[in-house]
């Protein structure tokens, strides 16, 4: 089997904000998600070496949550993209619902006052989340 060579010319991260999820690299046919960088082979028998190096991911950041009742929550947001919640309109924490029912398990944008990351509270993600283009 002829060995491919790395790295491939496919550029999964031009396709952020495409409804399309997981797909097959037309160059290479390895499984990759659209809006990321391409992700390391799977099967590396296939490639030439070196193999890229995969980040470590990033902490998600931790939110704060002012609700148009009154209400506030903080918790780590959910690994989605931002460009998803402007499109869906709502997002969610990586919370355990079962150890916290109290906390809405998604945050639709019209039931919130205020969202801001607890690092940087002077941006309302809210705002930016919601601001036409």
């Amino acid at each position: 089997m002829k060995k491919l060579t790395w790295p491939c010319a496919g550029k999964p991260e031009a396709l952020a904000g495409q409804p399309i999820g997981m797909y097959h690299c037309e160059f290479c046919g390895e499984m990759q998600l659209a809006g990321v960088a391409h992700l390391p082979p799977q099967f590396p028998e296939q490639w030439e070496e070196p193999f890229p190096k995969v980040p470590e991911p990033k902490p998600r950041p931790m939110l704060r949550i002012v609700m148009k009742d009154g209400r506030t929550f903080e918790g780590p947001l959910f690994d989605r993209s931002y460009d998803a919640y402007k499109r869906e309109g709502w997002f969610d924490l990586a919370i355990n619902q079962v150890e916290h029912p109290e906390v809405p398990e998604v945050f639709l944008f019209e039931e919130c006052q205020s969202v801001v990351d607890v690092e940087h509270p002077d941006v309302n993600l809210l705002t930016v989340w919601t601001a036409e283009a």
